[in-house]
């Protein structure tokens, strides 16, 4: 396993996403939940800045 594995933020990210309003049982919200760390990133896999 590599040492690069990082927590996901979602408390960080999540209000910055353009998803945000969505509900978290709804894609990509859920996708997103089911993924709590990532190797190298501490972003959410679904991501995706507000405009």
């Amino acid at each position: 396993m590599s040492d690069n594995i990082q927590f996901v933020d979602f408390e960080k990210y999540c209000e910055t996403c353009k998803y945000v309003k969505k509900k978290e049982v709804e894609d990509p919200c859920n996708e997103c939940l089911e993924v709590g760390a990532r190797e190298g990133s501490g972003k959410p896999e679904r991501w995706e800045e507000k405009e």
